[in-house]
């Protein structure tokens, strides 16, 4: 052989000259592919490690992006009908990932055991959660607009220890009216809402302000036979009005007979009393309490008075009342379901 001849070595068995870049005959059966949460689902490149999991981007807030909502302000209820709009946003996202959560499975079949746990996570939680902000945003409204510790000034500096019928019913109730009117025309200031919201809405509007009504009674620490008179008197003027709001959807008027009711069982003897409280679960015991006090107990001696109260809390602990307060939870919440979880 010449000088100039180049001299060809066979490469040894086993090597190439690119190895060090190669990917191994098992990546390479089963490409490497990237999950929805950005991990590796199998394979790799010989002599180097799987990359870590980058930091997901700051995200800002969408309220800073758009200056035309104002959450401060009182007269569009701190930004309410957003608000309501992204609730309704959330829970078109979870019903998506509820639709996509067969595919999202096949797809991640072959990730191994913890890829499919996150997607199953990501389905169960993801649709609680929507619901969550649903449930909290319909029943928001009533909150921003009655203010509960002016309601119960209000309402205790009413006399109610009077001893004539009164033909006319108390300012709080007027002011009730016109808080809901304000909330109504904000809610639809750009249009009726979709019938289920619309519902939910002013339902939880209504509900609010009778349990806030009913705990303001409660907290009375006098009232005679024509006070409670007046107080029927109050909650009859409220209903009228507050139907005329939604007919449709306030006809019947939510939690009414919750609060009628209430009233009622002050006019109720000691053995009766005690029977209602058994088969009315729904109430705190400082409800059962007042109503004890300020009802049958009113004319009893002190002594007396105190017995009849022992007697009240050992109906609440009782058995039936147990039972009861259970069925009534259960029912609460299938009632619950069928207004807010539609997903």
């Amino acid at each position: 052989m010449g000088p100039n001849t180049q001299h060809r070595h066979s490469p040894k068995r086993g090597h190439s000259p690119d190895s060090s870049f190669k990917v191994s005959s098992s990546s390479a059966a089963t490409p490497s592919r990237k999950s929805l949460f950005g991990l590796v689902s199998s394979g790799g490149v010989v002599g180097f490690k799987n990359p870590a999991i980058p930091t997901p981007p700051r995200i800002p807030s969408l309220v800073r992006l758009n200056s035309k909502v104002d959450m401060k302000s009182a007269m569009n209820l701190r930004g309410y009908n957003e608000r309501l709009n992204s609730a309704e946003s959330a829970v078109f996202l979870g019903r998506v990932i509820a639709i996509m959560r067969p595919r999202l499975l096949q797809a991640t079949a072959s990730s191994g055991a913890d890829i499919r746990s996150r997607v199953e996570a990501l389905d169960r939680y993801a649709v609680k959660v929507c619901r969550e902000i649903r449930v909290r945003i319909h029943r928001q409204i009533a909150r921003l607009v009655i203010d509960s510790n002016r309601l119960l000034q209000s309402v205790t500096s009413c006399k109610w220890d009077i001893h004539e019928l009164s033909s006319r019913n108390h300012d709080y109730i007027d002011t009730l009216v016109t808080n809901l009117k304000d909330a109504a025309g904000v809610v639809e200031a750009h249009g009726r809402l979709p019938g289920h919201i619309g519902r939910n809405v002013y339902r939880g509007m209504v509900e609010f302000v009778m349990r806030s009504l009913i705990g303001c009674y409660s907290r009375l620490k006098r009232c005679t036979t024509e006070g409670r008179a007046s107080m029927s008197l109050d909650l009859n003027v409220f209903r009228s009005q507050a139907v005329k709001l939604r007919t449709e959807y306030l006809k019947p008027l939510p939690l009414w007979e919750y609060a009628n009711d209430f009233v009622k069982a002050f006019y109720l003897p000691e053995e009766d009393l005690c029977k209602w409280i058994a088969e009315h679960p729904g109430y705190p015991i400082s409800h059962y309490r007042n109503i004890a006090a300020l009802g049958a107990g009113a004319s009893m001696r002190s002594k007396r008075r105190d017995r009849l109260l022992q007697r009240v809390e050992a109906v609440v602990r009782g058995g039936e009342f147990s039972r009861n307060r259970r069925s009534l939870e259960t029912k609460e919440k299938e009632e619950e379901v069928k207004k807010f979880h539609t997903l």
